[in-house]
């Protein structure tokens, strides 16, 4: 009988294609979300789309029934709070294994930045939890990129200089369904770096250069100026963004990939590589 999966936060930029990498794999695959029709909408019918809130433990009961394993992949204030309600119900379900999605700059020295303390609560519910468990830290993702375009324009967060291993995400996915595999992958946390060190402008200028040719020269914009539009237009996502880049760059880039990368395989994708894959996607 092939092992079912629930994976919560299917329907973000990271729940996704480990999704589909779990599913592509043989595994059965249950997704979990408040709006089951949109996700229907996104999944076909090898997935089982159950309906509910992770932050409601009989909800998250219900979802983890039949389920040997749990991926936990979202991106919001109330984490922390949804993995411990994951945990409270998997005491009941006879879970074997969870997965979970932290960050590279995770530690406590880091703890002061709200992103930081909430991925650090998970990451100690977990350990304590009596369930195995692997917790993936990466860092930038390649498509991620994407975020600082806006029509003609790209922002460009204050003068980057710290340089940072990126990660394709079709790579990360690649690593999680490995660790489901690999009894060696249990209890471990894994630094995923990418094949390549670039600066976060580097990579803006290849991304551009490739998917966004007639962009013009990238310049520099200071985050006082960023912090002031993005108050005066109220845009918290951008907010967000700006608080999360001045973090990464204060902060830069942990953690020692080569256990991850002798365990589950070194990522291979590179940028460039990447990109290509793109630009192929966007002619079809």
């Amino acid at each position: 009988m092939r092992q079912r999966i629930l994976v919560i936060g299917a329907t973000g930029l990271l729940g996704g294609p480990v999704a589909n990498g779990l599913r592509e794999a043989g595994f059965t695959v249950r997704v979990m979300s408040r709006d089951a029709r949109r996700v229907r909408a996104r999944f076909d019918d090898p997935f089982e789309v159950v309906a509910g809130d992770a932050l409601d433990v009989a909800d998250v009961e219900k979802a983890l029934g039949g389920c040997e394993a749990v991926h936990v992949s979202i991106d919001h204030d109330q984490e922390d709070e949804c993995v411990t309600q994951v945990l409270e119900a998997a005491r009941s379900q006879g879970l074997q294994r969870i997965s979970f999605i932290s960050g590279v700059t995770v530690c406590e020295e880091n703890r002061w930045f709200p992103l930081v303390d909430r991925k650090l609560r998970s990451e100690q519910a977990i350990r304590a939890s009596g369930i195995d468990y692997a917790i993936f830290r990466p860092g930038w993702f390649m498509e991620m990129l994407a975020n600082f375009v806006h029509g003609d324009r790209v922002f460009v967060f204050g003068r980057p200089k710290r340089r940072w291993h990126f990660v394709a995400l079709q790579d990360l996915a690649r690593m999680v369904v490995e660790s489901y595999r690999r009894p060696q992958a249990a209890n471990k946390a894994f630094y995923v770096h990418g094949p390549e060190a670039l600066t976060v402008l580097e990579a803006q200028r290849r991304y551009c250069r490739v998917l966004h040719p007639d962009v013009g020269k990238l310049r520099s914009t200071p985050y006082w100026m960023l912090r002031l539009i993005a108050r005066l237009t109220r845009n918290t996502r951008m907010q967000k963004g700006i608080e999360m880049v001045n973090y990464l760059e204060r902060v830069g880039e942990r953690g020692d990939p080569s256990e991850a990368n002798a365990i589950l395989g070194a990522p291979e994708i590179t940028l460039e590589r990447w990109l290509r894959m793109q630009s192929r996607e966007e002619a079809r």
